[in-house]
């Protein structure tokens, strides 16, 4: 069964609940007045100039190849003097890639698009630039974001910009044997009848399964005892592969798939497969979000620097995340039509999250992990 890319849009009425989300019209770019703007333009167009003269950016991701192509293309009809040099690489491949250019003082990349964890080590080593320097072109706009600011993954505010995140789904469920409706917090999952009828992502190692189980440690309203109930009360079975845990509810043969991928999940529900899955935001506890490869970074000495800075402009721009979007994930960026997202992924002005993408949970994240490895023994 192929993989899709990670996040999908899933169809509202396969879900328990989902809402449609409501199309906003693109903004405009923010117009100022005056010397104050005439002098903004003329910066902004010698950063243009120069990155012209650079000729190339190259880029960094981890996203599946359409996101590439969508991502080049896009750009480079607004920008057709500036090459661009799109990499996808798998999830491993960045961090030592960028590890060794920085220690060997040959960096070739100007910007990365990789998840918190990958960039971590890289800023930990002093390889990330200031980000806050290329956030000067004009569709850069803080204002249309999120509750009106930046989101950043470091606790300085400086190396990991998180433009894109998501609401996590909580589980699976066959549609046939389960009545969704019964479920209204995460503690549902601990009653006995479930013993046995539940099967679950690998938690010691990376992926979705791990993922879900620091988010129970770590948070204050589940915490170590829910992690202790669940893996010891609970005769979970394990797997790695996403595709056994979908058959494995789809036949009802385990009643609660937990730490699937969304996107696998996702795409198999819009194959028809008889499942449904549980929206994590409908639950009594603090839904978490997550970003995913959503996060923004460059390394420190970049050999295109203005490029670099027209290329985050693009990226960060209305244009720019409309195209992002196009892979099912919701952008941070409130000016632009979540056409295709589903609502209940978006994350809502105003409402509290657990950030899963923050450096402190992130840093946490292996105890978490060697804890849950106590109790499980793989």
């Amino acid at each position: 069964m192929k993989a899709l890319r990670l996040f999908p849009a899933i169809p509202a009425a396969l879900l328990l609940v989902a809402c449609g989300s409501t199309a906003q019209p693109a903004a405009a770019p923010p117009s100022g007045s005056g010397q104050a703007q005439a002098k903004s333009s003329s910066s902004w167009n010698d950063v243009v100039a120069a990155a012209n003269k650079e000729g190339s950016v190259t880029i960094i991701s981890v996203g599946p190849e359409d996101e590439r192509i969508d991502l080049t293309e896009g750009f480079k009809k607004r920008y057709p003097n500036i090459n661009v040099e799109f990499t996808m690489m798998p999830p491993s491949g960045p961090t030592p890639k960028l590890m060794t250019e920085f220690n060997a003082k040959k960096v070739t990349t100007d910007v990365e698009i990789v998840g918190v964890n990958g960039n971590l080590p890289l800023m930990d080593a002093g390889a990330l630039d200031d980000l806050n320097t290329y956030l000067v072109g004009p569709d850069v706009d803080e204002s249309k974001q999120l509750n009106g600011k930046w989101h950043w993954a470091d606790s300085a505010h400086k190396y990991m910009l998180v433009f894109s995140a998501y609401v996590k789904l909580a589980w699976a469920y066959p549609a046939d044997k389960v009545d969704g409706s019964q479920f209204k917090t995460w503690k549902d999952v601990l009653d006995p009848k479930w013993k046995g009828k539940i099967i679950m992502g690998d938690p010691t190692t990376p992926g979705a399964g791990s993922a879900m189980a620091a988010y129970w440690y770590l948070s204050p309203e589940l915490g170590k005892s829910f992690v202790d109930t669940f893996f010891k009360n609970q005769d979970v079975k394990f797997s790695r592969d996403d595709n056994q845990m979908i058959n494995s509810v789809g036949h009802g043969e385990s009643l609660l798939g937990i730490g699937i991928s969304d996107g696998i999940l996702a795409d198999d529900i819009n194959k028809g497969l008889p499942i449904k899955a549980q929206a994590a935001a409908n639950l009594t506890e603090k839904p978490y979000v997550t970003a995913g490869t959503g996060v923004l970074a460059v390394p420190k000495g970049a050999p295109h620097p203005n490029a670099a800075k027209v290329y985050v402009d693009w990226l960060l721009s209305a244009e720019g995340q409309t195209l992002w979007e196009k892979r099912g994930t919701p952008s941070y960026r409130q000016d632009i039509p979540h056409t295709g997202v589903l609502d209940v992924m978006v994350p809502k002005p105003g409402k509290d999250y657990f950030e899963t993408q923050a450096e402190d949970f992130a840093r946490k994240q292996n105890q978490a992990g060697q804890y849950v490895k106590t109790l499980v023994g793989l």
